[in-house]
């Protein structure tokens, strides 16, 4: 095997994963990041002032590396199940470029047994090298926490884990070597596949307990921010709050494990459920409010603010925002989109406030800290509501 105190890394796809892996691997060590948006690349070639880390959008560049880490996105059909176009096209790329004593590592989010029983085959195939003889794999899922400051790949535990014993103590030392908090070293890539999924899916479920409840107590009239306030003070209260669960992360954790199961119909696929369709009932709710405070309405004005799927970031990738508008949209209402945050959309309809639009309702859906210094009675008329959804409550404006 190449020595870990000499590597020469390539990472495949630059997102959010794998750009700050590139950039905190390329302070140590020769590293190669690879994606296909070309514009990407060229701006991220511009930025670089490391003497030992490079980019590039064609793959035989990557042909001198002896550790291939694979860090593209995946996904779920409309079925809700696993869709890994991108990883597998990742792999059969790489394959090509497998020398013997090379490294593969993937951090993307798979369903325990996924690399060793897809990827590993693909590239046994293409390369025509043998599995644990001629070629190695590793596992250590992401992660990173997008737009948060504080939990980073550096102050984060990692976990790794390896094809063999041998394989394991490599991948391991790799990123202990970057990962100032340490690593976790699993016994066996599947528990590192599952483990990433549990802790993700356990998320997906508790937010989906507090969405439940939080419609529940809404339709009967019980502010579920007070319960929320007033459960909170015992000392074992999990203070997870309500919101649409978007991205790529929750939800794809909770159907890979679902992915396993003979049983579809359990805790998972209930929470997913409850998740998937919090955009419907949200407009259920808020239109009933809206007739009961203004009776005489035929239509209203509705104003949402953040389309991003979290707050302070741009991506709207996932996002259970776009399919709240939708719902809007259906009833007879006239809906502003307002995000200065978003990555260009086609959902954004306004690109500034105005004193002069007044709304019969705010709803704040994504809590960019832009929004905090916003006068909301200013957009509003007598009587008009404000709906918080990571709060799942109406609060009145004037």
């Amino acid at each position: 095997m190449i020595p870990i105190q000499n590597p020469h890394i390539a990472i495949i796809g630059l997102g959010n994963i794998g750009l700050p892996l590139a950039i905190a691997l390329g302070e140590k060590y020769r590293t190669i990041g690879f994606d296909i948006d070309t514009s990407k690349i060229e701006r991220l070639a511009s930025e670089s002032s490391s003497v030992n880390l490079s980019f590039t959008n064609t793959i035989h560049t990557l042909s001198n590396c002896h550790i291939f880490i694979i860090a593209v996105s995946t996904s779920v059909n409309q079925e809700g199940n696993p869709d890994l176009h991108h990883l597998l096209t990742a792999t059969q790329s790489i394959a090509f470029l497998l020398k013997k004593d090379d490294l593969v590592i993937y951090e993307s989010t798979v369903f325990p047994g996924c690399t060793e029983g897809l990827c590993v085959p693909i590239l046994e195939k293409i390369s025509g090298l043998k599995f644990n003889i001629d070629f190695f794999v590793g596992y250590s899922p992401e992660r990173i926490n997008t737009a948060d400051t504080i939990h980073t790949l550096k102050n984060t535990i990692k976990i790794t884990s390896g094809s063999n014993p041998e394989t394991a103590q490599r991948v391991d030392e790799l990123y202990r070597s970057i990962v100032e908090a340490g690593t976790y070293l699993a016994p066996s890539i599947r528990v590192a596949e599952a483990a990433k999924l549990i802790e993700n899916a356990q998320r997906d479920i508790n937010i989906a307990f507090m969405n439940n409840v939080a419609t529940i107590l809404t339709e009967n009239n019980i502010s579920f921010e007070e319960v929320w306030q007033a459960s909170s003070t015992k000392w074992n209260f999990l203070k997870f709050s309500t919101g649409l669960v978007g991205g790529d992360c929750l939800p794809l954790a909770s159907q890979y494990l679902n992915h396993l199961s003979d049983k579809k119909d359990n805790t998972l696929s209930v929470a997913r459920q409850i998740n998937d369709t919090l955009p419907q009932t949200i407009t259920n709710l808020v239109f009933a409010k809206l007739q009961e405070v203004f009776p005489q309405n035929a239509t209203f004005k509705i104003l949402v603010l953040g389309i991003s799927y979290k707050p302070n970031t741009p991506s709207i990738k996932g996002s259970l925002i776009i399919d709240l508008v939708e719902k809007l949209n259906k009833n007879k209402a006239q809906i502003a989109v307002f995000d200065p945050v978003a990555e260009p959309n086609a959902i954004v309809n306004i690109n500034s406030l105005s004193n002069n639009h007044q709304y019969h309702l705010i709803i704040k859906a994504t809590n960019h800290q832009i929004f905090e210094n916003l006068n909301y009675p200013d957009f509003a008329p007598p009587n008009a509501l404000l709906f918080n959804i990571s709060t799942f409550s109406f609060s009145s404006l004037r």
